[in-house]
């Protein structure tokens, strides 16, 4: 199976969405907990500690980062599924295997490439 280059981006790029996703969710939920000691403890948006606002919000946040976490959603059973296909095909391993260099090896473990 001869693969695109758009496939080969895209299966390569998997992992890396993952830890985006997950980073994000992560982001949210501090922004949330910092508008919430911002709001009470320092006075700024004052407005919003009489509010529900800042409850919602942060219950939206751990929901959407449970959701992250433990949700199976289906673009993420598609990609399991071609990953197990490509998997067993050696050209396409091979091909796969020739997309990622070194440098993009090293880069992805926080490592420097070097030169």
């Amino acid at each position: 199976m001869k693969l695109s280059a758009r496939e080969l981006k895209f299966l390569s790029e998997v992992e890396t969405r993952h830890v985006r996703r997950k980073r994000d969710a992560w982001i949210y939920l501090i922004a949330v907990f910092l508008l919430i000691v911002l709001t009470n403890n320092v006075g700024v948006f004052a407005a919003l500690a009489d509010t529900p606002i800042l409850g919602a919000g942060i219950a939206v946040a751990v929901i959407y980062l449970v959701k992250i976490y433990f949700a199976v959603r289906p673009e993420d059973k598609l990609v399991e599924l071609l990953q197990r296909y490509v998997n067993q095909d050696p050209e396409a391993v091979a091909q796969l295997a020739e997309s990622t260099t070194p440098d993009e090896i090293t880069e992805k473990n926080g490592a420097s490439p070097t030169t």
